[in-house]
């Protein structure tokens, strides 16, 4: 059965990584009994008695809220088993920021007593996912690793906690090494084997080291993630043991989880094959960083010396593709772990993903063979990087965030903007409409280039559009203004008539205002929308004098320089003029063409006309296009 899971696991695997390192992959064929024999099961453990939500017929059953994760999901687990309170085909990526739930084939209200006993007194459970099985251990011990994922990161995470947190918990009952029993005891601990893993408990506030934000990442949908963690606990080689695996939503059906179970993994003394690489999952970027592959046995085989034989297998050639390694390495009494360094070597030559497979084989307490598996990719040197489009309704002061994200590569990442800027985000100023690019290029650790182009565009909002009825006139001016603005999406109109007066209108009504005083007054028309846009227009109103014009009655054309001409001495707003005098015969003797015209007493012939008593008329227009009649008499006095 060995041989054919590890078969099971490769083949999935392969055309995972045939189809482009892009995100997981789920597959939901199998049903909970070949999940846990095939999948999940590892070495030094046989099972039997599976059940699925309590029950041994619905465990042959494809079940939606159970399946099988490969691809690249980037989470520190390769591949194995997804347990959701959801459907686990929410689990693909990206993070799109909306809150996933599905929750399609999956039964609502759940009364499993264990997942209850995890929740405030009150507080209903639903969508619970519980596989269940006997196993009997070949060891001394039994451990899987795991990552638990959700949904509820980090709005209900400290500092925003909340008690309605969706449930998890690996619950053992069996016998305790040394005495007692253990009954529905919860191993899914941190690693000092009291605080259990929730929400409230690893979060960016609380054991935060063991917390990783995915907020805009590509692999997995989940806002928030652990670390990888490692259930385990003492047992009594050859005897029967009982443990579930469980997951629930809490209160609602809302804001699903999921917990990630390491293939081949739940096992009893096997000696672990933990990869640790630079890309945080298990591949490894050929040429540039190395690998460090871990042999850890259990805590409780550390008191003698253990020599253990591996083999190195897959597609990648043991020191052509790497440095040659060894076929064995020795624990010394104390020591729980042993670490051999991976070294890919660059062949320039262009392939496909390439693998390593090391295989451990151990004798357990109970005499039997047991095997460990761990597979290790070597990749192409690969960046990528993107920055996202931005469409903008308009204009505006506050400016748009461009950031790059890294798509593919080894971090730390460099970053190199237009302007020189190194940071992985640049602020640009969008006052002007049109259409900008902005270029950055991303470099990562080994040295592999990448480049995208963010193209943003900022439309124009043009809504602003009044008319003014008059927009010239005499003091006092009563002017009505009609809107003509857009209307669509518009909050907000607010007028400043320039008068010292103001309107706002949610509506395009006219409105109205009257100018008191004389002199030029801009009237200002802003349009607000409903997404933050503001459009602006103007006119200046005129408000003229009422026109007016004045005339002495006598004037002394005498040459002594006091009072020698006639002329409108007191006038205003007046644009045209023409006056014509006459003696008192009718007799034109002089014409005004300008209000500024003056008559000195003499005739158009030139001759000194005679005291006497003349008439005058006029006509004048004012700025406002008034006209003004008038005319009168005054007395020529000589002597």
């Amino acid at each position: 059965m060995t041989s054919l899971k590890f078969l099971f696991l490769i083949l999935i695997s392969s055309f995972i990584w045939s189809t482009g390192f892009s995100q997981i992959t789920i597959q939901n064929t199998l049903n909970p009994v070949e999940i846990v024999e095939d999948i999940l099961l590892g070495s030094g453990v046989t099972v039997s008695n599976i059940q699925w939500n309590g029950s041994t017929v619905d465990a042959s059953t494809v079940q939606t809220a159970i399946g099988v994760f490969g691809g690249t999901p980037n989470i520190g687990i390769p591949n194995g088993v997804i347990l959701s309170c959801g459907n686990v085909a929410e689990a693909v990526g990206p993070n799109a920021g909306a809150a996933a739930s599905n929750n399609a084939g999956i039964t609502d209200y759940t009364t499993d007593p264990d997942l209850i006993s995890l929740q405030p007194s009150g507080v209903q459970v639903h969508d619970g996912a519980v596989l269940e099985f006997d196993f009997v251990p070949s060891g001394d011990s039994i451990s899987f690793q795991y990552v638990f994922g959700s949904e509820e990161y980090p709005e209900y995470a400290p500092p925003n906690s909340s008690s309605f947190n969706d449930a998890f918990g690996f619950f053992l009952t069996g016998s305790i090494p040394g005495g007692g029993n253990y009954t529905s005891q919860n191993i899914a601990l941190l690693p000092n084997n009291v605080t259990i893993v929730s929400i409230n408990n690893i979060n960016p506030v609380t054991n935060q080291a063991f917390y990783v934000d995915n907020a805009g990442g590509t692999n997995i949908e989940y806002d928030g993630y652990t670390t990888t963690l490692r259930a385990r606990a003492g047992v009594v080689c050859g005897e029967t043991y009982h443990i579930k695996l469980a997951i629930s939503d809490a209160g609602d059906n809302q804001l699903n989880s999921a917990v990630f179970l390491e293939a081949n993994s739940f096992s009893s003394n096997a000696i672990e094959v933990a990869i640790v690489t630079q890309t945080g999952d298990t591949s490894i970027i050929e040429g540039c960083a190395n690998a460090d592959i871990h042999f850890i046995r259990p805590e409780s085989d550390t008191l003698d010396t253990l020599i253990i034989m591996y083999t190195i297998t897959g597609t990648a050639i043991n020191g052509t593709d790497y440095t040659q390694l060894g076929t064995s390495s020795t624990f010394f009494p104390g020591e729980d772990s042993v670490t051999i360094t991976f070294e890919p070597l660059s062949d320039a030559i262009t392939e496909p993903p390439e693998t390593v497979i090391i295989t451990v084989f151990t004798l357990n307490p109970c005499g039997d063979t047991i095997t460990s598996v761990g597979i290790l990719w070597i990749l192409e040197p690969y960046s990528e990087v993107s920055v996202t489009d931005s469409v903008l309704p308009c204009p505006n002061n506050s400016g748009i965030w461009l950031v790059a994200t890294p798509i593919a590569g080894v971090a730390p990442y460099n970053f190199t903007w237009p302007n020189g800027s190194t940071n992985d985000s640049l602020l640009i100023n969008t006052n002007g409409s049109g259409t900008i690019e902005y270029i950055v290029t991303m470099t990562d650790a080994c040295n592999e280039p990448s480049v995208d182009t963010a193209t943003i565009t900022i439309n124009e909002y043009n809504a602003a559009a009044f008319t003014a009825s008059p927009e010239t006139g005499e003091n006092p001016l009563y002017v009505t203004f009609d809107n003509t603005s857009t209307t669509a999406g518009v909050v907000s109109y607010e007028w400043e008539f320039g008068n010292g007066l103001s309107d706002q209108t949610t509506t395009p009504i006219s409105v109205n205002t009257t100018y008191t005083e004389i002199g030029d007054f801009t009237v200002l028309l802003t349009v607000t929308n409903d997404q933050g846009c503001i459009d602006t227009t103007t006119k200046v109103i005129t408000v003229y004098d009422l026109p007016m014009v004045t005339a002495p009655n006598v004037f002394t054309p005498n040459g002594d320089n006091t009072n020698d001409v006639f002329e409108f001495f007191d006038y205003r707003s007046i644009t045209s003029f023409e006056c014509v005098i006459v003696n008192r015969w009718g007799n034109v003797v002089h014409i005004m063409d300008d209000i500024t015209d003056t008559w000195n007493g003499m005739t158009q012939d030139g001759a000194a006309a005679r005291g006497g008593v003349y008439f005058y008329s006029y006509k004048a227009s004012s700025a406002s296009g008034n006209k003004i009649d008038g005319h009168g008499f005054m007395h020529l006095i000589r002597d």
